[in-house]
């Protein structure tokens, strides 16, 4: 008897075709699954064999860091305790525990015995943020209160803007270093150039120009037939102020020279932000963010946000960020403005964010979240939270949650204001 004749694939019916494809698709991934098993026990064993020379190595250097003087001599007497911590912190970790610091000298024992010690060589271990959101460390507080705005100075010094006056604050211990008086409204905003020139904006239409050095008064910037809601520093010696006439004035940072005015906005400007390359961003609360020319002010694009625009800040590489009303974060390209991605996890509309030079992004909501982000180049994942203002449930009941407001000192430093100022160093 003759054998059947094969079938051909288009004869068999859709359930039979679905069966083959699904047989070539498991198929496909137990292959995969065994090449992947395969990769893994060997990184595994890969990683054993660096943990080994590691731990000879490790014991190694504590051996020749860590030898002891003869008689307890202090091999480092001339130099101070600051530069000491600093050899201890890049002693291993385990070795302030062990004791082993102690077998140099008296010194040397009593500063790795240190809480300051221990606490900065566990925050150097398993990462800055990571430690604050561990609560390893907890952040400096500062007590001041009430700010509406918020910037910080290449020394780290802190600008607090209120009602009228601006208080200026020594980021070491939060004392009050002078007060700085001349708006007639609530300043809304506060930017410092590289060189501590301090700008002020202020509902009273106004933007003024003071010396970091000594608060001196310098000028006072006028044009704006509104309330400003935002100043900017642009790398190429000019300053932006975004108000609610819906315009961007453009000012000479050396003189205070009006330069031009951006004009293309429908609604208040509330935001205004640089990129390196000079690029300036400003959003609005029709939820558009104009894209203009650093050089001549020209108009390049427009970004639709499709919520009114809170936030906006410009990474290292010139990667922006836009944060709006419906709680999320926008990443957009600095070279064609191109939508990115959405980054989301916030529960409230976003109200400030900023970039640190190694790319990191900060972001506070109104309801006193604060999340930290990896870099653009690393898909602005979400790394860390970290606790910003007071618990909700061990609050007075006369106080409420406020938003967070960020800013960026020096050293990669993050200044975080809901209640009071945290400052993670």
């Amino acid at each position: 008897m003759p054998s059947p004749s094969p079938v051909a694939p288009n004869e068999l019916s859709p359930e039979l075709r679905k069966a083959h494809a699904l047989r070539a698709r498991v198929s496909q991934l137990r292959a995969r699954d065994a090449e992947l098993t395969e990769r893994i026990e060997r990184d595994l064993r890969e990683r054993e064999e660096v943990r080994g020379a590691l731990a000879v190595i490790e014991a190694e250097l504590e051996t020749a860091v860590l030898a002891p003087m003869p008689g307890g001599v202090d091999p480092t007497a001339w130099l101070p305790d600051e530069l000491i911590i600093e050899v201890l912190l890049v002693v291993p970790y385990a070795a302030l525990w062990t004791g082993s610091c102690s077998l140099v000298c008296r010194r040397w024992r009593a500063l790795a015995a240190s809480r300051l010690v221990r606490a900065r060589a566990r925050a150097l271990q398993v990462g800055r943020w990571e430690a604050y959101a561990s609560k390893w460390i907890e952040p400096r507080w500062i007590n001041h209160h009430p700010v509406f705005s918020m910037a910080v100075g290449p020394d780290g010094t802190v600008y607090c803007g209120g009602n009228w006056a601006i208080s200026v604050l020594s980021g070491v211990d939060g004392s009050k270093v002078r007060t700085l008086e001349g708006h007639t409204c609530l300043v809304c905003c506060l930017a410092v150039a590289p060189d501590g020139t301090v700008y002020s904006g202020s509902y009273d239409n106004t933007v003024r120009v003071w010396s970091g050095a000594d608060g001196a008064h310098l000028r006072t910037l006028s044009g704006h037939i509104s309330g400003i809601w935002e100043v900017a520093i642009g790398p190429n010696g000019k300053v932006y102020s975004g108000s609610m006439d819906h315009t961007v004035r453009v000012w000479s940072e050396d003189d205070g020279a009006h330069l031009n005015t951006l004009i293309g906005h429908t609604m208040p400007v509330g935001n205004v932000a640089c990129a390196p390359n000079g690029t300036v961003y400003s959003g609005s609360v029709n939820g558009t963010i104009r894209v203009w020319s650093g050089d001549d002010g020209a108009h390049l694009r427009t970004l639709v946000c499709h919520a009114p625009v809170a936030t906006i800040a410009c990474g290292p590489d010139g990667t922006m960020y836009s944060g709006s009303y419906d709680n999320l974060i926008r990443v957009w390209s600095g070279v064609d403005g191109a939508h990115l991605r959405t980054l989301r996890g916030h529960s409230t509309p976003l109200q400030s964010i900023v970039c640190t030079n190694d790319g990191k992004v900060f972001s506070g909501s109104r309801n006193e979240e604060l999340f930290v982000w990896a870099s653009a180049k690393e898909s602005n994942r979400r790394l860390w939270t970290l606790e910003a203002g007071k618990d909700e449930a061990n609050m007075d009941e006369d106080e409420y949650l406020e938003p967070v407001r960020l800013a960026v000192g020096p050293g990669g430093s993050v200044f975080s204001r809901t209640h009071y100022i945290d400052v993670y160093v």
